[in-house]
């Protein structure tokens, strides 16, 4: 299930990451999977974790890394400053 959303939302995700601040998406998009991940620990603190809840946090965190990758692949050159040699070492 996770990996066809990451499949899904990158068809997409790219797309989205261009005509947008990367930076900003890529911190929603880590602030969402923080966020999503602790409700997963509180409600598991409480109560028995289901496997469709597992299955519906996989689904997000996938489709969520479908945006952050891209951004973060496409902000690698403006880190390098334009050197090839530093583009090599950052990746």
């Amino acid at each position: 299930a996770g990996a066809c959303a990451g499949f899904f939302a990158g068809l997409i995700g790219g797309v989205y990451v261009d005509r947008c601040d990367r930076k900003r998406a890529m911190v929603a998009v880590d602030l969402l999977r923080a966020a999503l991940v602790a409700f997963l620990a509180l409600a598991g603190s409480f109560m028995p974790l289901n496997l469709y809840l597992l299955a519906f946090a996989s689904v997000l965190v996938s489709g969520l890394g479908a945006i952050f990758d891209p951004a973060m692949a496409a902000s690698l050159p403006e880190l390098a400053g334009g050197k090839e040699s530093r583009l090599q070492a950052i990746n």
